[in-house]
């Protein structure tokens, strides 16, 4: 995991029993140090970059509750 721009990253979860290894992914905040924003995989994760043609924490972001802006 590496840090981006808005002060998170997003992580897969691991921890998760998944029978296909298609395991979620979710934005961590690390100023809170808590998890948003859960994805359910990453070809999901791919498709709201694609949508967003930006940063897909933002596409989420919608009600602003990371204070993107």
């Amino acid at each position: 995991m590496s840090g981006d721009s808005n002060g998170g990253a997003w992580v897969w979860l691991t921890s998760e029993k998944k029978e296909d290894n298609e395991w979620s992914l979710a934005y961590y905040s690390i100023q809170d140090q808590r998890l948003y924003f859960k994805v359910a995989n990453f070809t999901e994760w791919l498709k709201l970059l694609y949508r967003s043609k930006g940063e897909v924490i933002r596409e989420l972001d919608k009600d602003y509750i990371l204070g993107l802006g």
